[in-house]
């Protein structure tokens, strides 16, 4: 791709390159059983989806998310024998790169694209234990540009949060492509300062949409606007 007029390539982490194994809400239900509860895994993830939707505030720093994820935990599980040190195992389990594995595709097309000289980056709603994450995946390594809510005050889909990315890159929206499973945080604020997009579905509506193995197809054949 080296007439290509995408300077950049943004990737979402979770959801997009990366997924918790076994799934949150399993996660949730096993250790909240060994702390007394009985609560049922689909209650579980049903309550999970719902505490994500409801977010309202776009500001975030480290404190913040430590205390979202610490209320979250609370509202989705209820009361445990031990609510702090079954937040607290929680929250560390999810700092563990053994709880993530790459999505399917994200091999091939990351590999792909660091062939191919065009620069990469991550921007993430999530907190400082993404680090250890990334860190721990040779391939994420080529990730140059980090770009994680709690550490720039922004959360998607705020127009600060991708006006950093701009900043952060020195190049035009334009040849930037914003690559995410979620319409709404990832593909609409993004477009809406002029970034190309590619939303990572199935089922999208999106003329420039599908899996991982279609991007780099995509990028290829791209043509300049």
């Amino acid at each position: 791709m080296p007439d290509s007029p995408i300077r950049w390539v943004i990737f979402d982490a979770v959801g997009t390159l990366i997924e918790p194994t076994p799934s949150v809400a399993t996660v949730y239900t096993t250790i909240a059983k060994q702390y007394g509860s009985l609560i049922d895994e689909e209650i579980v993830r049903e309550r999970f989806r719902d505490t994500m939707n409801a977010r309202l505030s776009d500001q975030t720093d480290e404190a913040m998310e430590y205390d979202f994820w610490q209320r979250t935990v609370a509202e989705v599980i209820g009361p445990t024998n031990d609510d702090r040190r079954c937040f607290e195992e929680l929250y560390e389990h999810f700092a563990k790169p053994s709880s993530w594995r790459l999505k399917t595709g994200a091999q091939e097309c990351v590999s792909a694209l660091v062939s191919s000289g065009i620069q990469l980056g991550v921007a993430s709603n999530f907190d400082s234990r993404l680090h250890g994450i990334l860190d721990s995946v040779d391939l994420l390594q080529q990730l140059k540009l980090r770009l994680i809510s709690s550490e720039i005050g922004w959360r998607k889909p705020a127009r600060q949060f991708y006006e950093r990315v701009l900043t952060d890159t020195g190049v035009e929206p334009s040849k930037h492509l914003m690559v995410g499973d979620d319409h709404d945080k990832d593909i609409l604020p993004a477009r809406q300062l002029g970034m190309r997009t590619f939303h990572v579905s199935e089922s999208s509506s999106e003329a420039a949409a599908g899996s991982l193995f279609q991007l780099t197809d995509w990028l290829r054949n791209i043509d300049e606007d």
